[in-house]
C-alpha cells in the first residue's frame, strides 16, 4: 500500500518519492519500446522454447531470421553453443524448432532473398515440428586414419530429475569432408547440410547429430549433454533450456 501522505499525490514527501520511482520504471518500459520501434524488432521477453511452435512464436522467429540488425541474430545464437574443447570435441549446439525456422530465414537473407513467411517457415519444419536437434560437432588432425565418425552416443539427463534420462529418437554421424560452416540449417531429418562427399579429401570432422523428440522435454528443465564412447563417459556439457527458445 501507498503511504497515508501519498494518496494525495506527488505533492508530499512520500508521495514525490513514490512518483518518481513510477517515473523511473515508465521511462525504461518507453525507451525498450521504442527501440523496439526503432529497430523494426519486436521485443519480447525471453521465455522457454515451444515444441511445436505457435502461429506467434512462428512469425517471431521469421521476423529475428530477417532482420538486418547482424549483431542481435549474433546474440540470439550464442546460447545454443556450449563449448567442450577436448579433442576431438568442438561443441554441442542445439536447434530447436524456433531456431531452425531463424537459421533458415537468416540463410534465405544472406542468400539476397527476403522471401520468407510462414509458410516457408512450416515447410522447414516438415512433418516433425517438435524436433529438437543435439549436434556434437567434432574437428579431426589433418592426417588422421579414421575410416568413419567415431561411434560417440548422446544422451540428456536431466539435472535434479531423479536420473531421469532422455535418449534420441535417432543417431546420425555425418562426416565432414571440408571447413565447418557456422549458422547453416538442417532443414530436415537425414539431410547433411554442408557434407562434401568422396573424392580424396581427408575427413576433417564430422557431426553427431542426435533427434529427440521436444514434447518429451522439460521446456525450462536444465540437462547434461553426456557424451559417451563404448559405454565410458568421454564428456558433457550443461544446457539450460529455459534460456533458450
Amino acid at each position: 500500500m501507498l503511504p497515508r501522505d501519498a494518496r494525495g499525490g506527488c505533492d508530499r514527501p512520500s508521495g514525490r518519492a513514490v512518483c518518481a520511482a513510477i517515473g523511473t520504471v515508465r521511462h525504461a518500459c518507453l525507451r525498450l519500446i521504442g527501440l523496439g520501434l526503432t529497430t523494426g524488432v519486436l521485443i519480447t521477453p525471453l521465455a522457454a522454447f515451444d515444441a511445436p511452435l505457435p502461429p506467434q512464436a512462428l512469425g517471431d522467429a521469421v521476423a529475428l531470421g530477417q532482420t538486418g540488425i547482424e549483431s542481435r541474430r549474433t546474440e540470439f545464437h550464442r546460447p545454443y553453443h556450449i563449448p567442450i574443447g577436448r579433442a576431438p570435441l568442438d561443441e554441442i549446439e542445439v536447434t530447436t524448432p524456433f531456431r531452425r525456422v531463424v537459421l533458415a530465414a537468416e540463410a534465405t537473407l544472406r542468400a539476397g532473398q527476403r522471401l520468407f513467411g510462414q509458410r516457408e517457415a512450416y515447410a522447414v519444419l516438415g512433418d516433425s515440428p517438435e524436433l529438437v536437434e543435439v549436434a556434437l560437432e567434432l574437428t579431426f588432425h589433418p592426417l588422421n586414419t579414421l575410416m568413419g565418425v567415431p561411434s560417440y552416443d548422446v544422451r540428456l539427463e536431466r539435472v535434479g530429475g531423479a536420473g531421469e534420462i532422455v535418449v534420441p529418437t535417432q543417431v546420425e554421424r555425418i562426416p565432414r569432408f571440408g571447413p565447418r560452416v557456422q549458422g547453416v540449417p538442417r532443414t530436415a531429418p537425414g539431410q547433411g547440410v554442408g557434407v562434401i562427399r568422396g573424392g580424396s579429401q581427408p575427413m576433417l570432422g564430422g557431426t553427431v547429430l542426435a533427434r529427440l523428440d521436444g514434447r518429451v522435454l522439460d521446456h525450462r528443465g536444465v540437462y547434461d549433454v553426456v557424451i559417451s564412447e563404448a559405454g565410458r563417459e568421454v564428456a558433457r556439457g550443461r544446457v539450460d533450456l529455459a534460456a533458450l527458445k
